[in-house]
């Protein structure tokens, strides 16, 4: 699991920042529910390498960001 420490004041929380940057990964997928040709067609198609996909999955499954993901209403 995702640990923070050393929170700094006048700064959002480190799952504020990671929920902003997760929510931008399914917004460039290019399938029904991104914003690719296959999907909502605002954006060209992206590829993403091997090591990007893999990362993901492994962050999707991490309980601190599923519970800012789910705050956010995003998967």
């Amino acid at each position: 699991s995702v640990i923070f420490i050393n929170q700094l004041q006048g700064l959002w929380p480190v799952e504020r920042y990671l929920s902003l940057l997760t929510g931008e990964l399914p917004r460039l997928r290019d399938d029904s529910d991104g914003y690719g040709p296959r999907g909502r067609d605002f954006i060209v198609h992206v590829d993403f390498p091997a090591e990007v996909i893999h990362a993901w999955q492994t962050l999707k499954h991490d309980a601190v960001l599923i519970e800012a993901m789910e705050s956010r209403s995003l998967r």
